[in-house]
């Protein structure tokens, strides 16, 4: 046995003793057999003295012998004694009985040592018997440090049950009526090994917790608090673990939103940092872009021309995508398992502890579940902010008050907007952004932290909703305002009213336009009901406001005036100047592949530059004329279907202004034929002295009125392809213009002759003859005040009837 096992249970060492056989034996054996006359007294005597040793021996491997000779030499002297012996009167029975003395007293002293050594094997068998019984206490410390170092669970969980075992059934020994000495040296032994199991078990926790730290929603956290319980610990590991999850949660999202926000304000300053000096963009080229964009089928714009632009987009969305997916899904996930174990639900899968020392931790209090919905409800708030701040703030970025651009700076009032940005590319995209943030609110409403958290998520995607559709109309209205710029006056073949392509374009691309729109007004909820998706969640998204609604209203009214005014605005810079249109066509500008085929020749060939003017004029007129009467009207039918209003938008003002402006226009166009009419007839008729007291009969229309009606020829070169009610107008109104000045020029002549008064009215014959589909009221109206001033001042009655008439009729028809 180990001596330090012995010095632990205070066993002292044997002394051994060199042991020889001698002839003592024979005799004890003789003792004890009861032959005691085969020897003398003297004779045992001098054996014990002489033999002392190896009775030694004999003694302890003949103990029981030894004991029966001792109790038989005690039995004879007590005998003789009891006889008399070793009375006042020696005798030689005397000798005997002290010999026998001196006998006993020597095997005492031989048989003292022999004893003790035999009590020390008694202890030894105890210990020994007690290091078997006890050896798993023993390995205790070794198998629970194997099993924590290799972090199996299981191992350590029964290894540790065993140790609690153990304390249970030492504590009952240690009871003072069992604390026997085997049992108090026993509980020694174990208070060691119990206090090398807690020093082995502490840092396993630490580790357990420390892994307990890093695991998610989607790990084994379930069985890592379930081993902490079943150990017992102090904090709550459940509490611990939640709050942990939160912070992690919190960390990482504003993480992920730090470095998205940063690519996109790097991306934005640069993208706006190029634009900042331009005091006015290339409108024809963005109104070019514009027309492609709303020609192309399903909104997929992959076709775009500013590649910066559209990087800035893809970081947006990137942005919206990752961030609101991430939070949806692991705030909600995370909320599922708060609200598990808040509800008791989870707690039956985890342990009670040793005697249900950890149930405490499994029944959470009310303190305790409002600490984690506030610590939940903290992280949506904080997506919430982030996201509302990103939508509903202008641009920060400290350049923009360099910005001469109006309408730049208009778009800058929306951080979401790209700066240069299309309307239809930014409601493709916007399409994407809102769908994704009603997928993501929809999820996080849908939690129901507290009573309040759904309705703040749904008002929040609501003013968000509203904040989009405002930052698209507020582009609405400058791509409105620039799609003008792309007319390059050519006549185009489907138009009703001699109008350029601009009409239709505009049209394709305010049905673009509002058919995106629609789709961010009833978001993904129409579709699933066409589909029969029929969901479970609460409804977020809510019904567009009549605010939204009005406003839309309000801002197509004022994109059809703005059209109409601009259309106007342009024309005017264009009468100053050539060099844009004509400079577009010589540097052969690739925009010019955007447009689609149906057109004729340009008419900017004509050399004259006042018939070139007149020609734009007279488009401008015709699309002014195409858009009031035809496009505007049915796209304000199709706003009404497209955004799901009641009532079409009330166009009368925008209308107004139109006939306005075309009326504007229309006197621009005929003012100068007015002009050159009234010269001409004025220099006919006034010129030649005498031509109206001649004595000789006419033979002829004259001039003035032949130069007149080709005036009508040329005019009606310019206005063939325009509506035959838009004709009809024009030479009504130089018909007037005509019989208005022959009514003047005649009130100028002081005297007719009979055959001068024949020449007159053979000049008006034939005028009202080739001008009679265009007499009106008005015009017939000044012809019978001219023929009367005639009759007037002649004091001749123009002839109705009679020679002189048929004389007229012939010479006028024949003209």
């Amino acid at each position: 046995m180990d001596r330090q096992l012995l010095e632990f249970y205070d066993i002292p060492s044997l002394d051994p003793v060199e042991w020889t056989e001698s002839d003592a034996s024979s005799a004890l054996n003789d003792y004890a057999s009861g032959d005691y006359d085969s020897m003398s007294a003297e004779q045992l005597l001098q054996l014990l003295h002489n033999d002392a040793p190896a009775l030694k021996d004999l003694v302890g491997k003949n103990l029981d012998q030894f004991v029966l000779i001792k109790t038989v030499m005690d039995s004879i002297s007590h005998q003789m004694n009891s006889h008399g012996y070793g009375s006042l009167n020696p005798t030689p029975a005397d000798d005997i009985v002290r010999d026998l003395e001196h006998v006993t007293t020597t095997i005492d002293k031989i048989m003292d040592p022999v004893l003790e050594n035999r009590k020390t094997i008694r202890q030894l068998h105890t210990a020994l018997s007690t290091s078997e019984k006890d050896s798993a206490i023993f390995d205790m410390p070794s198998k629970l440090y194997d099993s924590c170092t290799a972090f199996n669970h299981a191992d350590v969980i029964a290894n540790y049950n065993k140790l609690r075992v153990a304390r249970a059934m030492f504590a009952n020994m240690y009871d003072k009526s069992l604390s026997t000495p085997q049992n108090l040296v026993r509980f020694k032994l174990f208070s060691v090994c119990s206090q090398q199991c807690d020093e082995i078990i502490e840092p396993y926790k630490e580790r357990v917790w420390n892994t307990l730290d890093s695991v998610g929603v989607d790990s084994n956290y379930m069985e890592l608090i379930d081993i902490l319980l079943t150990l017992g610990v102090e904090d709550n590991p459940i509490i611990v673990w939640l709050d942990r999850r939160c912070q992690d949660l919190q960390s990482r999202l504003d993480h992920l939103f730090s470095s998205h926000s940063h690519i996109i304000t790097r991306k934005h300053r640069a993208l706006l940092e190029r634009t900042v000096g331009e005091s006015q963009e290339p409108l024809y080229r963005r109104a070019a872009i514009l027309s492609q964009q709303s020609l192309v089928q399903n909104n997929n714009l992959d076709l775009l021309e500013n590649s910066d632009v559209f990087a800035l987009w893809t970081a947006i969305t990137t942005l919206i995508d990752d961030y609101m997916s991430t939070a949806a899904s692991e705030l909600s996930a995370l909320w599922d398992v708060a609200y598990s174990f808040m509800s008791q639900q989870r707690q039956s899968q985890l342990s009670r502890g040793w005697n249900g020392t950890s149930s405490h931790h499994l029944s959470l209090s009310d303190t305790e579940k409002a600490a984690i919905r506030s610590d939940i409800k903290r992280l949506l708030d904080s997506v919430a902010q982030k996201i509302g701040a990103f939508f509903l703030d202008p641009c920060q970025l400290a350049v923009i008050d360099s910005v001469e651009n109006k309408n730049l700076q208009r778009s800058l009032s929306y951080a979401f907007l790209p700066p240069g940005t299309s309307s239809l590319e930014a409601v493709w995209y916007c399409q994407k952004l809102l769908a994704s943030l009603n997928r993501s609110f929809t999820e996080l409403g849908n939690i129901n932290i507290s009573s309040s958290s759904t309705e703040n998520v749904r008002s929040l995607l609501t003013s968000i909703r509203e904040r989009i559709i405002g930052g698209l109309a507020s582009l609405w209205v400058i791509d409105s305002a620039a799609l003008p710029h792309i007319d390059l006056y050519n006549t185009y073949t489907d138009a009703h009213h001699g109008s350029t392509e601009l009409p239709k374009i505009i049209e394709n691309y305010n049905v673009a336009f509002l058919k995106g729109v629609r789709k961010l007004l009833v978001l993904d909820t129409e579709d699933d009901a066409e589909n029969g998706v029929v969901s479970e969640n609460v409804i977020i998204v809510t019904q567009p406001s009549t605010m939204i609604y009005n406003g839309l209203h309000i801002q197509f009214v004022s994109i059809c005036t703005n059209t109409f005014q601009e259309m106007f605005d342009l024309l005017d810079d264009n009468a100053v100047s050539d060099d844009r249109s004509l400079a577009v066509e010589a540097d052969a500008d690739p925009i010019e592949a955007l447009f689609t085929p149906g057109r004729i020749a340009r008419d900017f060939s004509i050399e004259n530059r006042a018939t070139a003017t007149d020609t734009r004029l007279l488009l401008t007129l015709g699309n002014l004329a195409e858009l009031r009467s035809k496009i505007f009207p049915e796209l304000s039918n199709k706003f009404s279907d497209i955004v799901s209003t009641i009532t079409s938008p009330p166009l009368e003002t925008a209308y107004d202004l139109a006939v306005s402006l075309e009326d504007k226009l229309f006197e621009a166009f005929i003012s100068p034929k007015r002009k050159a009419i009234s010269e001409n007839i004025r220099d006919g008729v006034l010129s030649i002295k005498g031509l109206w007291e001649k004595t000789s009969k006419p033979v002829d229309v004259q001039g003035y009125a032949f130069e007149s009606l080709l005036l009508f020829v040329l005019t009606h070169a310019q206005i063939k392809n325009f509506s035959r009610e838009f004709r009809q107008r024009v030479f009504a109104t130089l018909t007037v213009y005509v019989f208005q000045a022959i009514l003047e020029s005649v009130r100028n002549i002081e005297r007719f002759s009979r055959n001068g008064v024949l020449q007159i009215v053979i000049d008006l014959t034939f005028i009202n003859e080739v001008c009679k589909q265009f007499v009106t009221k008005e015009s017939d109206s000044l012809l019978k005040r001219a023929v009367s001033a005639i009759q007037t001042t002649s004091n001749i009655n123009v002839p109705t009837r009679g020679p002189d008439f048929e004389f007229v009729e012939q010479i006028s028809t024949t003209a």
